[in-house]
């Protein structure tokens, strides 16, 4: 019989111990308090139904062109997010599958992701332990750089162009004690895979990236239409640390505005709106860096719907808290 506490302690430990390990951060969203899956695979299955969640972030949206050594196009990232997350009780826990597409002038990278986690009865809270598998593809447009050298041996052995998939894996765990607390831990890109294209040099890796989150929802007994949200999310990844400082208000569920401050990064301003299954939000980067590259935009959407399992939970989706 499969002891599910030790299970939970096992993994509980070996999260601690790989968080001393370092490896290369994935995409950075603003809006990622409202977006626990895209950084943890155990926050999969926090709601009674199906929800679908699209996120648009353009970055550096002020950024100059870098000269016709890359086409003139700018070097400013571009993210896409899609993600559809469902409880499903014959499972025993939740499973989500994930797409996350980041454009980086030459290189394109396209993440696969299937997340299942199950879930522990704790008190009053809920504890899931969740494992990410998928697959990443990776490829390179040789027609977006004009170098200075085309006989370069490197550039040469790269051809014109390649592409590179590699599997890749995440484990995390998530407690979440409905309308009060949400505290999370996640390893992602175990693997360390490794893109080539066409050649034997290695142009890119993916390394260990450790997240770490914690939100605190805070209802006033005599204003229960308004709740204050601070929370965080730290990242450790190849000798880097990142650290968003977030805080969010809201009103009747329905209006949600907040603050946010990226350590050695940005500043953020975040606006929402939930209007019957759907949330709208914006957020707006301004950089606090030297590089002063006009700010970033991100634009969230999500539905969600209802789905009656005949079970009795007393979870309610986290977006809309």
């Amino acid at each position: 019989m499969i002891n599910i506490k030790r299970i939970a302690t096992y993994l509980f430990v070996y999260l601690i111990v790989v968080s001393t390990a370092v490896g290369q951060q994935e995409p950075r969203m603003s809006q990622n308090m409202l977006l626990p899956i895209a950084y943890n695979p155990a926050a999969t299955g926090l709601i009674d139904g199906i929800d679908v969640t699209l996120v648009s972030r353009s970055q550096w949206a002020g950024a100059k062109e870098i000269n016709d050594k890359y086409g003139g196009s700018p070097m400013a990232p571009q993210t896409f997010f899609i993600a559809g997350d469902a409880y499903l009780p014959m499972l025993g826990g939740g499973i989500s599958m994930v797409i996350i597409n980041e454009k980086i002038t030459p290189i394109s990278q396209t993440k696969f992701r299937v997340n299942y986690a199950y879930q522990l009865k704790i008190n009053q809270g809920n504890l899931n332990l969740g494992l990410m598998t998928g697959l990443t593809d990776q490829s390179l447009d040789m027609n977006r750089i004009n170098p200075e050298d085309p006989n370069d041996p490197f550039l040469m052995a790269l051809q014109r162009d390649g592409s590179s998939m590699n599997f890749d894996a995440g484990i995390g765990v998530y407690y979440y004690l409905p309308n009060k607390l949400r505290v999370g831990l996640s390893a992602m890109q175990l693997m360390a895979t490794k893109a080539r294209y066409k050649t034997d040099f290695v142009v890119y890796q993916d390394a260990l990236s450790v997240n770490l989150s914690g939100n605190y929802i805070i209802t006033f007994p005599y204003r229960p239409k308004l709740q204050l949200e601070p929370g965080t999310l730290m990242s450790f990844s190849k000798g880097i640390y990142q650290m968003d400082l977030n805080f969010l208000a809201r009103y009747n569920k329905k209006v949600w505005g907040g603050v946010g401050y990226r350590i050695n990064d940005a500043i953020i301003a975040m606006i929402g709106f939930n209007v019957y299954e759907f949330r709208l939000g914006y957020s707006y980067d301004i950089s606090t860096t030297p590089m002063r590259n006009g700010g970033t935009h991100e634009v969230s959407l999500q539905y969600f719907f209802k789905m009656d399992f005949n079970q009795k939970r007393s979870y309610r989706n986290v977006r809309y808290l």
